[in-house]
């Protein structure tokens, strides 16, 4: 497990970025949608990401944090936003 004394956003700046100021992220399997999974990531649009395959909350974070930081946000934010994430992450 990652150090949990750490902060969430020092952890997953893509997702602290998303949840503050972009959409919501949900966990736990929804009876409406239990297809879907059990982490999923909501914009106004509708469900962009979900997640059902890990087998533990740290690896599936990391595969919403790499969805996004590598498809996501290159293709909606612009490079001055990346580069804010990026240098909070370090």
């Amino acid at each position: 497990m990652k150090n949990p004394t750490k902060p969430f956003a020092e952890h997953y700046p893509y997702l602290a970025y998303w949840i503050r100021k972009w959409g919501r992220m949900e966990i736990g399997y929804s009876s409406d949608f239990p297809y879907l999974g059990f982490l999923m990531l909501h914009d106004m649009g509708g469900t962009c990401f979900y997640c059902d395959e890990e087998e533990t909350l740290d690896l599936t974070f990391e595969k919403a944090e790499k969805y996004l930081r590598e498809k996501e946000f290159p293709e909606r934010f612009d490079k001055k936003t990346i580069a804010e994430i990026e240098k909070q992450s370090r």
